[in-house]
């Protein structure tokens, strides 16, 4: 969240106490809605593993892919936007090839079609 004449993002859950003060700068009805949007992103996340049990999908979970597939892929992941994770993972997986063969001036397909 970020505050007019703050730098940078305020964690409501951490600043909670700032309420109490003279001219807080976080309201109550800040700290429900954020509480509240964390309370409905974890109990989706509960439903979908739930879900996963019972019909037996496997437990795998993208976290365990590699760390420059999921670093890119995470915060969309994590908001429910996959096409938009898996193209961030699939973006991030030919810049850091490119680079690594030093290829930069190949157009994608090009890149990985050759051998």
């Amino acid at each position: 969240m970020v505050v007019q004449g703050l730098q940078g993002p305020v964690d409501p859950i951490s600043n909670w106490r700032n309420m109490t003060m003279p001219k807080a700068f976080l309201t109550p009805g800040e700290v429900r809605a954020t509480c509240a949007a964390i309370r409905g992103r974890l109990e989706v996340l509960e439903l979908d593993a739930q879900a996963g049990q019972e019909h037996g999908l496997p437990t795998f979970g993208p976290f365990a892919l590699h760390k420059i597939i999921w670093t890119a892929a995470a915060p969309h992941w994590t908001s429910h936007q996959y096409r938009v994770a898996v193209r961030e993972a699939g973006e991030a997986l030919n810049l850091h090839w490119k680079g690594e063969l030093q290829r930069t001036d190949v157009d994608d397909t090009v890149f990985w079609g050759r051998r």
